[in-house]
């Protein structure tokens, strides 16, 4: 039963993966759902270690300046 509900889960919230549950991160900071795919695709660009730094660096700017990290510097590398 427990694999039924793990399964069930994952179908459920569409995260199949690592790179799926950054984007999805990335995703609900901005709240803007038609950017997924392109989240996604830096991730899968460059890399998981990218990610974690940028999700990192978003936080921090939010706390230090109240508001969101410009999702323009996310395209620069």
């Amino acid at each position: 039963m427990a694999n039924f509900q793990k399964k069930l889960n994952i179908k459920t919230n569409k995260i199949h993966s690592l790179q799926h549950e950054l984007a999805d991160q990335f995703y609900q900071y901005y709240n803007k759902k038609e950017k997924f795919g392109l989240f996604l695709g830096l991730i899968n660009i460059r890399g998981e270690n990218w990610a974690f730094e940028k999700l990192s660096q978003m936080k921090t700017y939010r706390l230090e300046n109240n508001k969101k990290y410009p999702i323009q510097w996310i395209m620069k590398k």
